[in-house]
């Protein structure tokens, strides 16, 4: 019985750590993108995740999101973020990102198409 309980308290602290750790990695990289270059699909993900994080926002999967480069925008990055929220599943952050500055220019949470 003691096994059982000292395997789920490990593995809950290895699930809070981790959760640590990759808030602060997301902080880390983003403050280390050299914006004068441009933005890359993996910087844009990074700072629409930093921005999340500024934000407060705690009902996003923060760890999986999707980039897109967007058609009609060209100059803009398109990264969404899926809603935790079971009754909310059609739902999504939606940011638009631009490739040039890595500005935010749009974030918001809209019904998925």
């Amino acid at each position: 019985m003691h096994k059982k309980r000292l395997i789920v308290i490990c593995l809950a602290g290895l699930i809070y750590l981790s959760g640590c750790a990759t808030t602060n990695s997301i902080i880390m990289y983003e403050q280390g993108i050299n914006y004068t270059d441009g933005i890359d699909e993996r910087e844009a993900e990074f700072i629409a995740q930093k921005y999340l994080l500024a934000a407060g926002v705690t009902d996003a999967f923060i760890s999986f999101p999707r980039i897109q480069e967007n058609f009609l925008k060209p100059r803009h990055w398109i990264v969404t973020f899926q809603i935790k929220d079971f009754r909310r599943l059609d739902y999504q952050y939606l940011f638009l990102i631009d490739k040039k500055t890595g500005a935010v220019k749009y974030f918001g949470c809209e019904e998925k198409e």
